[in-house]
């Protein structure tokens, strides 16, 4: 821009030619009066020009700086949503090998049973903190069909004979949108037969959960 103003109200005495150490045509323009004009005109012409290609770079430069930038944050955003879906895959893992000892064992009771319920509650923060994440980045974040801690803990429960917990295992289940457990009846008929075997009287907001289809 400065280059620009210059050749425009000082190019006739061939000023700008001299900040640009042409001191021949810098004489020679102030001799001429930037060789007729036609100098001049054609300088400012150049300046004008320069001055955009300049304009177009610095933006040129600014997207591709604002594309890396964008590259470096997503790789940050999937590092940390993988963790979170690492820690929660890797639980989930465990819980199913868990249960499965403990159904071939008919272990429903004492200190490993105690060990699985910290599990299955430790895996379900875990969940919660994953979906967190995936929401945070714009990555969805709808809960999963199927939740395998929530399944296993209304099942030990109800082995447990602490139908109240299972029912409430369900219904948490449910209004989260894992409505999955394997069966046909989905976690709908495992808690409609929960109340119906524990004869508890649940509120008309459970009754309404275990009559969705």
């Amino acid at each position: 821009m400065t280059n620009l103003l210059i050749t425009i109200f000082l190019g006739p005495l061939g000023i700008h030619k001299f900040m640009q150490k042409k001191y021949g045509l810098g004489i020679l323009y102030l001799f001429t009066f930037g060789l007729f004009g036609i100098g001049w005109i054609v300088d400012i012409i150049i300046a004008v020009c320069n001055l955009d290609n300049k304009k177009q770079k610095n933006s040129n430069d600014e997207y591709i700086n604002s594309l890396y930038a964008r590259m470096n944050q997503e790789l940050i955003n999937n590092s940390v949503i993988s963790a979170y879906i690492e820690k929660y895959s890797k639980g989930v893992e465990e819980i199913e090998a868990m249960w499965s000892v403990m159904y071939n064992l008919k272990i429903v009771s004492g200190q490993q049973a105690d060990i699985f319920i910290s599990k299955c509650y430790e895996n379900l923060a875990d969940l919660q903190n994953m979906l967190q994440a995936e929401r945070k980045y714009n990555y969805g974040g709808d809960m999963p069909l199927k939740v395998p801690a929530y399944v296993r803990l209304a099942m030990l429960y109800e082995k447990q004979e602490k139908y109240q917990e299972a029912i409430n295992i369900c219904a948490e289940a449910i209004q989260a949108g894992a409505v999955n457990d394997g069966n046909k009846g989905k976690m709908y008929g495992r808690l409609a037969r929960l109340i119906k075997k524990s004869g508890i009287n649940v509120s008309d907001d459970i009754l309404q959960l275990s009559m969705r289809t």
